[in-house]
């Protein structure tokens, strides 16, 4: 099945902490850290594991990576779990698809895939779909969706404009 996208938009620098084995109640501690600290989440993922535990991704800014590191850091330390990880040096796409499918995932991340763009991580929804890529390939990631997914030539800028904050 042949996909059409709308439009890309890329995101401002990220960085992704990934903590894993996490009890319900250490999960509440964290998002109770970083909630405290008014960290933004450009995305939150929560995932479970086979021992029943939980592995839990959040991708904040950039300048916000450091302060949310330690947060996990301390989260994990206080549970009892190992130290988290952390991947800086990432953008978002959030690509817009045309008409219905849900093979588009797929589709996207095999594009990106024999271009040899690596995918850190994925989301979609009905209306979008977000991936996270090095900042390094982040052009070319776009460059390559525009060409195979058929953006048009008019769509709007693919740089965010409007920043995403939690108001005071």
């Amino acid at each position: 099945m042949a996909y059409t996208i709308r439009g890309i938009k890329m995101s401002d620098p990220l960085a992704l902490i990934r903590i894993c084995g996490l009890s319900q109640t250490a999960a509440a501690d964290l998002f109770g850290r970083v909630a405290e600290k008014r960290i933004n989440l450009a995305l939150a993922a929560q995932k479970r594991l086979l021992d029943r535990s939980l592995e839990i991704s959040l991708c904040v800014g950039a300048g916000q990576a450091m302060t949310a590191y330690t947060l996990a850091a301390k989260a994990a330390q206080a549970h009892g779990l190992d130290e988290p990880g952390l991947i800086q040096g990432l953008v978002s796409l959030t690509v817009y698809p045309r008409g219905k499918g849900l093979g588009f995932p797929l589709a996207l991340e095999a594009v990106l895939c024999q271009a040899g763009v690596k995918c850190v991580g994925l989301s979609s929804s009905l209306s979008s779909c977000v991936v996270l890529v090095s900042s390094a390939q982040a052009d070319q990631a776009a460059r390559v969706l525009a060409k195979e997914f058929n953006l048009p030539v008019h769509a709007s800028p693919k740089e965010a404009r409007v920043p995403v904050v939690q108001a005071p």
